[in-house]
């Protein structure tokens, strides 16, 4: 509901604090993802860069799911939203309706559009497949355009 973002935002934000305190000062990072629709704060990676951005610790960054970006908004926006906070991906495709984890190519993801704005954030962070149980269930979609696509994505010859 509208009325308990506010609630909500303060919770996550003392979870956070109290995630990061907790891994102590070492080299690990806590990636916040964004959510599919309907969790709120959540779904969007303005509110959660707000989020991150406010609690200002270095051991606080984003993660994006491209899947859950493709039903709450589009996945070159809210990468764009998350900026150089982003930390890691997710990477799978979808209808637009619901979280399919479907190769890359499969769905209605703009990957074009995705990667030109990895680029504008100058994202170097990992690109990770979340989409590996529906290539073993059917490994004949390791096709040349699925290796395409990850040509498109990661910049290397697959």
């Amino acid at each position: 509901m509208p009325d308990e973002f506010e609630g909500r935002r303060e919770a996550l934000l003392r979870g956070l604090m109290k995630l990061a305190d907790h891994s102590g000062r070492g080299a690990t990072i806590i990636c916040v993802e964004n959510m599919p629709p309907g969790v709120f704060p959540g779904s969007s990676m303005r509110d959660l860069s707000s989020i991150v951005d406010e609690l200002a610790d270095p051991r606080l960054k984003l993660a994006i799911d491209t899947g859950h970006a493709q039903l709450t908004s589009a996945p070159a926006s809210e990468t764009r939203d998350a900026g150089t906070r982003l930390a890691t991906t997710h990477v799978h495709d979808n209808d637009g309706r619901r979280d399919l984890h479907l190769p890359p190519g499969e769905g209605g993801v703009d990957w074009q559009a995705w990667r030109s704005a990895l680029d504008e954030i100058d994202y170097q962070g990992p690109i990770i497949l979340e989409c590996i149980r529906e290539l073993r269930k059917n490994p004949s979609r390791l096709t040349n355009r699925f290796r395409e696509h990850l040509t498109l994505l990661t910049g290397d010859v697959v």
